[in-house]
């Protein structure tokens, strides 16, 4: 079997780690991978760099300007198609491709008109939007008949001159109904049900697969002795939720509503937020990219806050739970599915400060065990399981299109 994965990055980032982990997984099976990128953290012969700098940042001012965002960068596709074409994959593997580096219609037409066997993973929502990547944050579902009128038209990367949000839409719909062999995979249910809402995707087939995390680096480190003697009940939380204007007065009223007996740890601070003044229970740490050192941070902590509006599936959530440290999360997105109740965390609505408070007291009371909860963690969230799968999944999608041959 001969796999071609499509992603933005390669080795590093979210997405990219993904794409590696499964590169491994397969190769681990003794099949043949080969990945197309923009950006990699190393090269080897069996990756395809789109590297023509001029027509990337030509598809980001164009993007810019109407928001075609993927619909730009023709020559460098053109390329690329002649690339697939001596691979002869016979599964094409689609991951996030909306950062101004590949030509959307020629790759998905080249896909049509071959009959190609593809597997689309849905990091977001940008596959079955007219632009987002995220429509939860202003509560936007267009998506599930027409877009039009985009309310996030100006946010995130902003279309100065007009709203292509319906064209970009309509092209979408009719690119993807033209694949015969196409089928969807959501890292999450949430991100699964909510596609299939999407007439972009009508008729397709659908599935989830968690990603994973490597079990043998998040487990649990038995570090907090080490990292500091106080033994306060450590709450750890992201800087990127931590400072969400929208969590403003959920931040403060923490810091005001815990004693001394708590301390909170905010990891990945700009030099800019480690300069607020907040309260002294507030430590502050920059950005922790060493995983191992992540994963010690999980473990010497108590409990894990993750305050997210907007998550498909946080992977920071499976890390924590497999280092043994329960999570409390907002009830949104997929966040929610990872956690199970009581067990290996709580759930709060968005916003609820006594839901937060209530359930940090729960697990300071010891209502969750640690141990239990690493070991539902690893049996959840273990890479090696979960990538397998995708392994099966190729599998039968090559097996049924066999079939329809034949047929």
């Amino acid at each position: 079997m001969k796999v071609l994965q499509i992603n933005a990055v390669y080795g590093n980032k979210s997405t990219g780690i993904i794409v590696k982990d499964i590169e491994n997984m397969l190769k681990n099976y003794g099949q043949e991978v080969h990945i197309a990128c923009m950006e990699y953290d190393e090269k080897n012969e069996n990756v395809f760099i789109f590297n023509n700098k001029t027509e990337q940042k030509f598809h980001a001012l164009m993007t810019r300007l109407i928001g075609k965002q993927g619909f730009w960068s023709f020559f460098e596709t053109k390329k690329f198609i002649k690339k697939i074409k001596q691979i002869n994959p016979d599964i094409i593997h689609l991951h996030n491709l909306h950062s101004n580096f590949i030509n959307l219609p020629i790759l998905l037409k080249y896909c049509a008109r071959n009959k190609k066997n593809v597997i689309l993973t849905l990091h977001d929502s940008w596959f079955f939007t007219g632009k987002c990547y995220h429509f939860q944050d202003v509560g936007c579902m267009k998506w599930e008949t027409q877009c039009k009128k985009c309310p996030k038209r100006n946010l995130e990367i902003p279309s100065v001159l007009c709203d292509s949000s319906r064209v970009v839409f309509s092209l979408k719909k009719k690119l993807f109904s033209q694949i015969e062999n196409l089928h969807i995979v959501g890292c999450s249910n949430w991100i699964a049900e909510n596609a299939k809402l999407s007439p972009i995707f009508e008729n397709k087939e659908f599935s989830t697969i968690y990603n994973g995390v490597d079990t043998k680096i998040f487990s649990p480190k038995n570090s907090k002795e080490d990292y500091d003697k106080n033994k306060k009940f450590r709450i750890l939380v992201m800087a990127n939720k931590w400072f969400l204007p929208e969590n403003k007065i959920i931040r403060e009223q923490l810091c005001k509503r815990l004693d001394e007996s708590f301390e909170i740890i905010v990891v990945g601070c700009s030099n800019n937020q480690i300069e607020l003044n907040e309260d002294n229970k507030v430590i502050k740490l920059g950005y922790v990219s060493e995983r191992n050192k992540l994963a010690s941070l999980y473990s010497s902590a108590d409990v894990f806050l993750n305050l997210t509006f907007v998550d498909t599936l946080p992977t920071v959530n499976m890390e924590s739970i497999c280092c043994g440290t329960p999570v409390i999360t907002y009830n949104s997105g997929g966040s929610p599915e990872l956690v199970v109740e009581g067990k290996t965390g709580y759930v709060v609505n968005q916003l609820d400060l006594e839901g937060i408070i209530s359930s940090i007291l729960s697990v300071k009371n010891g209502k969750i065990d640690r141990e239990n909860c690493a070991k539902i963690g690893k049996q959840f969230f273990d890479k090696e399981n979960n990538y397998k799968k995708y392994f099966e999944l190729y599998s039968q999608v090559l097996k049924n299109s066999t079939t329809k041959r034949k047929d």
